[in-house]
This record gives C-alpha cells, sequence and structure tokens, in this order.
C-alpha cells in the first residue's frame, strides 16, 4: 500500500496536485505491469479524489483502503495508504472500520 498511496502522490505532483481518478490514470506511477507488489490492485479502492491541496491534514487522510477486512488472531485487520505517504494496518476487535474512517475521508465541498 505505500507504493501504491506513493504513486497516487507522485501523480498529483505532476497533475497540478489533483489525484487520479482510477488506479489506471496512475499506472506509470505504479510500475504497471511489472511490480509485483501491484499485481492485485482489485483488493483496494481509492477513496481520495480532487486536489491535493484541498487536504488540510494530509498525515490523517486516507487516500487509499482494503476493501475487504482480513481476520487473524481474534482480530480484524484493514491496510490504508494516507494523503502524506504513509501507510499502516488498522485493528478494530468487532471488524467495524465505518466510524474510523469516516473521521479520516476527505469530504468533498458538494457531498
Amino acid at each position: 500500500v505505500k507504493v501504491l498511496v506513493l504513486g497516487l502522490i507522485m501523480h498529483a505532483n505532476d497533475n497540478t496536485n489533483q489525484f487520479p481518478r482510477s488506479f489506471d490514470d496512475a499506472a506509470q506511477y505504479l510500475g504497471g505491469t511489472t511490480n509485483p507488489a501491484l499485481t492485485n490492485l482489485s483488493q483496494f479502492e481509492l477513496v481520495i479524489q480532487g486536489s491535493l491541496t484541498n487536504v488540510t491534514n494530509p498525515a490523517e487522510t486516507i487516500a487509499v483502503r482494503e476493501k475487504e477486512a482480513w481476520f487473524a488472531k481474534g482480530k480484524w485487520f484493514k491496510t490504508y495508504g494516507f494523503a502524506d505517504g504513509h501507510s499502516e494496518v488498522h485493528t478494530e476487535p468487532d471488524g467495524r472500520f465505518e466510524a474510523w474512517e469516516k473521521e479520516r475521508l476527505l469530504v468533498q465541498p458538494n457531498q
């Protein structure tokens, strides 16, 4: 996810601070099909749109997230990439990530 989110930021930096609309739009920044770390992008979703300049707190704003949580050692996990380029695995004991995510998603002006 770290490589993925850094590719999205590189795309924005080269495209008037606009995040890509899809992973395909940022393919050249993701290493294309030659990067084995990015061969299964279908398990992730791009959740940030618009301009990087609209992100007031990049370290707390989710840019990409794993679609489905996974269960291990009695806990539920999901992987996230943030608008500042860092990634993290977050856990919720009950598997409900919605409230935590809502606090960290960029709300567009027309939403």
